[in-house]
């Protein structure tokens, strides 16, 4: 175990920050209240469902910990119970990434700054300690994406499988996830490198992320396709007219929420993005 986290200690700065940042979000989840949709997944995790109306059930499975946790943890902990399966998990979910950029970036150095950015984004940072289906969301897409990476430079088809276990697992955490397949397409098509996809591999992904998203399509079934239709109606038919400031306030929350500092650096670094060829 001590050897497969050695490149967390590769860089100094990082492993600083990574427990600053550990103690922030203990600490923060302990001061804390829980929050109104922290309450309602809790009450999902006692009342266990292959899915639910308005989410898929990957919330639920983690606040399921959590009311296990609580009924450990003294009452005083209640707050840092509930949240620590997603502060487990979202830390996890830096490892992810940092190794991700370890396997793309040949100037190492910088690790430290990728750290603190990393951490400094309202989502992926503070966000982390929060009962939300987006923990395991951002979990899975990262998984998904250092996948990705595997494939294009090894081919191997456990990446395949793996790929397609953490897009099917993804699905059962927010149905978010389907963007990330299509903006992998898009981004090899203008990139023109589609050909670093094995199309007969892609079976094993096909299969499966079906297999491990069953829980939604079963439950979907039962349920007169739910779910599903309601996510359709709440994005398409919310309101009758359209007001301009909506998309402008949407565009500007997302770019602020991601890192503007980030978002630039991608733009002026386009080939050499996350999306570049493997050497």
């Amino acid at each position: 175990m001590q050897n497969r986290l050695n490149f967390l200690s590769k860089n100094s700065l990082v492993l600083k920050v990574f427990i600053f940042s550990l103690v922030a979000k203990f600490t923060l989840a302990y001061l804390l209240p829980v929050v109104g949709d922290e309450s309602y997944y809790l009450v999902w995790g006692q009342y266990l469902q292959l899915s639910y109306f308005d989410h898929p059930p990957a919330v639920a499975w983690l606040t399921w910990i959590s009311n296990q946790l609580y009924s450990v943890f003294p009452l005083s902990w209640y707050w840092l119970s509930i949240r620590l399966p997603f502060i487990v998990v979202s830390s996890i979910t830096f490892l992810i990434w940092l190794k991700a950029y370890y396997f793309e970036q040949e100037d190492q150095e910088n690790a430290g700054h990728f750290t603190i950015l990393y951490f400094l984004n309202p989502l992926v940072g503070l966000g982390g300690i929060f009962a939300t289906p987006d923990v395991p969301l951002l979990f899975f897409w990262s998984i998904a994406y250092f996948a990705i990476l595997k494939i294009r430079a090894t081919q191997l088809t456990k990446w395949y499988s793996i790929l397609g276990i953490s897009l099917g697992l993804g699905f059962c955490s927010k149905y978010h996830i389907v963007v990330l397949p299509i903006s992998v397409i898009i981004s090899l098509f203008f990139l023109k490198d589609l050909k670093s996809i094995q199309l007969k591999k892609l079976v094993y992904t096909a299969v499966f992320g079906f297999i491990f998203c069953l829980p939604v399509i079963i439950w979907n079934y039962q349920n007169e396709w739910s779910s599903f239709l309601f996510q359709l109606n709440h994005g398409f038919n919310a309101t009758k007219s359209y007001n301009y400031m909506w998309t402008a306030s949407y565009v500007l929350g997302q770019i602020f929420l991601f890192n503007p500092i980030v978002l630039f650096y991608i733009f002026k670094n386009v080939r050499k993005s996350l999306s570049k060829n493997p050497t």
